[in-house]
């Protein structure tokens, strides 16, 4: 018997904000999404213990899944430059942890140009 594969999404990709984004992937029919969280209301430094806990009750009320976690600060650069890097790992481990806290196993980023 062959599984039944899951259909996520990006939130941004609605255009609609986080909210009513992932209500609207609730609304087509997706099992889960993936949110970038590098800036705005999901940027780790914006998201209290409370809200990543009201976030996790939220998505779960509508049965999705949060697939994961973008982190892609700069997909140019990357980690390829040396000296971008001192900026760069500190803000990556602040989505690390939030990827934690909201119980999320993958954590997506461009490393940057091979």
């Amino acid at each position: 018997m062959a599984r039944k594969r899951k259909i996520g999404v990006m939130i941004e990709s609605f255009r609609l904000g986080v909210a009513e984004g992932i209500k609207k992937a609730k609304e087509i029919g997706a099992d889960g999404f993936q949110i970038y969280v590098t800036s705005g209301e999901m940027y780790p430094d914006n998201m209290s213990k409370e809200k990543r806990a009201d976030f996790k009750r939220f998505v779960a009320s509508l049965g999705l899944q949060i697939s994961a976690l973008c982190a892609d600060f700069d997909w140019i650069k990357g980690f390829m430059h040396k000296d971008h890097n001192a900026v760069n790992k500190p803000r990556v481990k602040k989505c690390v942890d939030l990827a934690v806290d909201l119980g999320v196993k993958i954590l997506t980023m461009h490393i940057g140009r091979l």
